[in-house]
């Protein structure tokens, strides 16, 4: 099933949440980097 799509969309789903829970905990120890981490994510036109 994975062979006509070569990146698989499971994958990805998997990576963007993991990434997002370690710098969830990252920022929850450090509140200063809530705002970078914040505006980095949002950027505000």
């Amino acid at each position: 099933m994975h062979t006509n799509t070569p990146i698989t969309p499971e994958p990805t789903s998997q990576t963007l949440p993991r990434m997002h829970s370690g710098r969830f905990l990252k920022v929850m120890s450090k509140p200063s980097v809530t705002v970078a981490t914040i505006t980095q994510h949002v950027r505000l036109p």
